[in-house]
């Protein structure tokens, strides 16, 4: 069954909607054994585990703004063994030779894609994108991926290990690695509940459109079709499975084409989508889009595709989840 995570006209604004499994097993810890909750800031910086994010904190001035007791926070907050991965990983001596790779503003764009402008506990239940405080170029909210269908995971890696370390303006959920901002490629294979075809489509099309949808120099706008439409056009073109599909399409490079219909250059987000004709990615082929209660796109052989959830962000473009394969 297909699930509708918000429908036209809104926005990705499921922050508040999501739950996740509460790990308890730390909670004597939390606020240092102070039955009055501190702020989010006062809180990581009384804690142990979280000393280098503390450290982060400071030099991204952004200690201050956790501090802000007139606010509301979510925090996944990286632990010690979290930063310490990281900066190994990337083959950083420490947090400065982070900050100097990343800047000083990247690495506060890197931990603000940990918060959330709202508080959510671990009562709160869904699987969907959320919005953290990170940003675009553009100052567009990036999207963050959870999936509670087996405890939680953020972007399909990265798992809450103690949810619910309580503050007075907001909340903290420790997690075990660091979160990097995605581009639009990583966000549609992050969500293995409702992208696995396209992923899969994706690798296996020609012209890397994986390499090509990961670009930081450019932008992109997706209409990314979910599992339920790919099973829809694997039912219309009598298709086993994606290889069937591929050879009664006509080969790998149908595929791209295919793909490359439902992809528009630059960030258009769902509020500045208008009625009328947008030029694909296709070269020469154009998809029309009619903006109404709820926004449909018809494709080159007259087949309609309803946009089911909008204003997916990444970094370097966004993704709007349809309902049909688009073919040109």
């Amino acid at each position: 069954m297909k699930v509708n995570f918000l429908k036209w006209p809104l926005m990705i604004l499921a922050a508040s909607m999501f739950i996740f499994t509460s790990c308890d097993e730390d909670d004597d810890d939390n606020n240092s054994g102070n039955n009055t909750p501190k702020t989010i800031a006062a809180t990581v910086e009384t804690d142990a585990r979280f000393s280098i994010l503390k450290a982060a904190l400071d030099r991204t001035s952004l200690t201050s703004v956790l501090d802000d007791e007139n606010a509301s926070f979510t925090v996944f907050a990286p632990n010690d063994a979290a930063f310490q991965t990281l900066l190994a990983n990337g083959g950083y001596a420490d947090l400065d030779a982070l900050e100097s790779d990343l800047t000083t503003e990247g690495l506060k764009n890197v931990l603000l894609y940990h918060v959330l402008g709202v508080k959510v506990t671990s009562d709160m239940v869904t699987t969907g994108y959320v919005t953290t405080e990170a940003m675009n170029n553009d100052g567009d909210k990036l999207s963050l991926f959870v999936n509670a269908s087996s405890g939680v995971m953020l972007n399909d890696m990265v798992a809450v290990t103690d949810a619910d370390i309580e503050a007075s303006n907001g909340v903290i959920h420790e997690i075990r690695s660091t979160l990097m901002p995605p581009n639009v490629a990583q966000l549609v294979a992050y969500n293995t509940e409702f992208y696995t075809s396209l992923t899969a489509a994706l690798g296996a099309a020609d012209g890397g459109l994986v390499n090509v949808l990961s670009d930081a120099s450019s932008t992109f706008t997706v209409f990314a079709p979910d599992d339920d439409a790919f099973a829809d056009l694997l039912m219309a073109t009598n298709s086993a499975d994606l290889n069937e599909l591929v050879t009664n399409l006509g080969g790998t490079d149908v595929l791209r084409d295919v793909l490359l219909y439902h992809v528009t250059t630059g960030n258009v987000r769902a509020e500045d989508l208008q009625t009328g004709s947008i030029p694909t990615a296709f070269t020469g082929n154009s998809v029309m889009v009619d903006v109404g209660n709820k926004v449909t796109l018809t494709d080159g052989q007259g087949g309609m595709s309803t946009v089911e959830i909008t204003n997916i962000q990444g970094t370097n473009g966004v993704i709007h989840n349809i309902s049909a394969v688009l073919v040109p």
